[in-house]
């Protein structure tokens, strides 16, 4: 299905993130702590006198950012459209101080072979990248590591139970 959005007039942005904007109840995600934040930092910034520059617009995508935190998401890629200027900034798990920056124009005429976005960035980004997924993991494993525990610790409960227990007879097979 298909649905399209349209802006009223005079509005000066839209903000979609992962819920249904013409239809909230349809689909997860709503309501969304990022939906709202979003809205608050653009109209704070569509307030000011200077023109928006392309930082205006990173520091309301690293507003909203994932970080692990919640629901064991994360911001894997951040993209900044400067469509007046034909210019793309991509940043990579949320590092909003290194972009890659695109010409449009460019690379619609010299296509470069498809591959994984990390090729895009520089070692020391791809590094804190890891860096950042495996501190974002560290909770999971943290839960996985306890579960087992006290799994483990359970049986062995059970098995100290039923080894030293001298007790009724009759009360033990019930």
């Amino acid at each position: 299905m298909l649905i399209l959005i349209r802006k009223p007039e005079g509005d000066g942005f839209l903000v979609s993130t992962n819920f249904n904007v013409a239809n909230p109840s349809n689909g997860f995600g709503y309501p969304c702590w990022r939906y709202n934040k979003a809205q608050e930092v653009l109209e704070q910034l569509l307030n000011k006198e200077e023109a928006l520059t392309v930082e205006d617009v990173t520091s309301v995508m690293d507003a909203v950012h994932e970080e692990g935190a919640r629901g064991g998401s994360w911001t894997l890629e951040t993209m900044v459209a400067d469509l007046v200027n034909g210019v793309m900034y991509i940043y990579y798990f949320y590092q909003y101080d290194r972009p890659v920056m695109l010409n449009i124009k460019e690379e619609l005429s010299n296509p470069s072979e498809a591959g994984p976005l990390s090729n895009l960035f520089p070692d020391d980004v791809k590094k804190e990248a890891a860096r950042r997924f495996e501190k974002a993991q560290l909770p999971k494993k943290i839960n996985k590591v306890v579960g087992m525990s006290w799994t483990a610790l359970i049986l062995v409960s059970l098995a100290l139970f039923f080894t030293f227990y001298t007790g009724n007879k009759k009360g033990f097979r019930f």
